[in-house]
């Protein structure tokens, strides 16, 4: 039997062994979240600047990084400027998955008068989880679309054991599927299609529509952002971005 022995001398990294012990992860991105904890913070966190020291090509190096932002060890948020235009992007790179959810929440400006809704197919994975219990913890109502009898079928990824539909005040059943794809076609492998795209999107919309409606029954005017592909909304939308720029960014 062949015996492999490690003799580390110095300029090692320490790092969290969790991302090397997930199964659900390939070699490859195991490899590639190793290297991005080791390097400093200051480092360029770009796709060409993880391909300069790797042999592998771009390509490549995205795939691995797709595939940690689905485990969520990466998460990737779009940054805006004050008129509410694109400036950038930012990573947050995670050792391990639990924890994400409320180190994101931290970030949240949450008052006693905000309602949350989390829409998610499966509720099982810990970042939306985390969510969900920091909500509740602040005494918000919170709403979940997701789909009732699928989400039974499932087991919690949280080391709680909870689901994200455990924490809803309401909950918004999409009757989506097992596995959300939902039609079988002659040879391939999995079905397609799916359900979540389809009635996830309704759902939202109309309690958006009722929200509005309620609005206007009170006597206030909504502040509906417009498409920006009509003449003159561009700038009624900046404003509105500038209204409610306190509640839309963090400093």
């Amino acid at each position: 039997m062949a015996i492999f022995r490690v003799e580390k001398n110095s300029n090692y990294t320490v790092m969290s062994n969790h991302h090397l012990r997930d199964k659900s992860l390939f070699l490859k991105a195991k490899g590639l979240l190793s290297q991005i904890l080791s390097l400093p913070e200051e480092w360029d966190y770009t796709l060409q600047g993880l391909a300069c020291i790797n042999r592998e090509r771009l390509d490549a190096i995205r795939k691995a990084v797709h595939e940690l932002e689905r485990a969520w060890y990466i998460v990737r948020r779009r940054e805006r400027d004050g008129q509410g235009r694109l400036c950038g992007t930012e990573y947050n790179i995670y050792e391990q998955v639990e924890g994400v959810g409320r180190t994101l929440m931290r970030k949240v400006d949450i008052r006693p008068e905000d309602v949350f809704v989390i829409n998610t197919h499966s509720g099982r994975n810990p970042l939306g989880v985390e969510v969900a219990m920091v909500i509740k913890e602040h005494g918000n109502p919170l709403i979940v679309v997701s789909p009732q009898e699928a989400c039974a079928r499932l087991t919690s990824r949280h080391s709680s054991g909870k689901m994200v539909v455990d924490f809803a005040d309401v909950l918004l059943d999409t009757k989506g599927v097992y596995g959300d794809a939902a039609v079988d076609l002659p040879g391939v492998p999995t079905k397609v299609a799916a359900t979540s795209a389809i009635t996830s999107p309704l759902i939202l919309q109309c309690v958006v529509l009722e929200a509005i409606e309620l609005m206007v029954s009170q006597g206030f005017e909504p502040p509906v952002y417009r498409s920006n592909n009509l003449d003159g909304q561009r700038q009624r939308n900046q404003a509105l971005v500038k209204k409610f720029a306190h509640r839309l960014f963090r400093k």
